[in-house]
């Protein structure tokens, strides 16, 4: 457990390293302050070490992809907070003073969308199918920052890729969510990058047979423009 620990706490210090040589600003501690705090409690004693660790690399891999979408430092270090407080690593007792009240506030915002899985699991697809125009209303309206659905959109795409050796049910399942909400989601707040992602992915576990045809297809054709150029 400790050579994962290290593992872990190397992670974050190497992408913060890299975080901070690349961007330089005034709120560079900002996520010096969360990653302190994530690494003491990987050092904590803890009844179940593997699932802060677990948990913990959810955050940072949700990080990684807030940042390649130019999230500023407070979006990145609520993705971390966010991870550890919905998996109940740490409390907000434990980080207030420590952190940014708009930090996790933005947290807890985010935790608030989970409400809207838990409603799915109630419902068959054609029901969400039915109205997830009106829950991507209502996710939109019950947070009250866009910013807490970016990183629910950065979370669902982890979750995809977390998910890919689960049964066919728990992929399907989750691939219609994906679907039906959270990629037109994102493709109403203008992310294309995401919305792309998310359902490549999606259809890759709803509908492999095509999803593989199409792939094979495109692979094909690129080959014939290469060695088209090539000539």
């Amino acid at each position: 457990m400790m050579d994962n620990v290290t593992e872990i706490k190397n992670s974050i210090s190497e992408w913060l390293t890299k975080r901070q040589e690349s961007i330089h600003n005034s709120d560079d501690d900002i996520l010096s302050t969360c990653a302190n705090i994530i690494i003491s409690e990987l050092e904590s004693k803890s009844e179940n070490p593997s699932h802060k660790i677990e948990h913990i690399q959810q955050g940072l891999n949700i990080a990684k992809q807030l940042e390649k979408l130019d999230c500023n430092n407070e979006i990145l270090a609520a993705a971390f907070i966010y991870t550890g407080l919905n998996n109940n690593s740490f409390t907000t007792d434990k980080i207030k003073g420590r952190i940014n009240t708009n930090i996790i506030s933005l947290a807890q915002r985010t935790q608030r969308l989970n409400a809207i899985d838990a409603m799915s699991t109630l419902h068959d697809s054609e029901y969400l199918l039915s109205q997830s125009d009106n829950l991507r209303k209502m996710l939109l309206s019950i947070v009250g920052d866009v910013r807490a659905v970016v990183i629910k959109l950065a979370e669902c795409l982890h979750t995809l890729h977390a998910i890919k050796n689960e049964n066919e049910d728990i992929k399907t399942t989750y691939a219609k969510l994906i679907m039906q909400l959270y990629a037109p989601l994102a493709n109403r707040l203008g992310i294309g990058q995401l919305k792309w992602e998310l359902e490549d992915i999606a259809f890759r576990y709803l509908k492999p047979n095509e999803y593989f045809e199409i792939s094979k297809s495109l692979k094909h054709r690129r080959a014939e423009r290469e060695n088209y150029i090539n000539l």
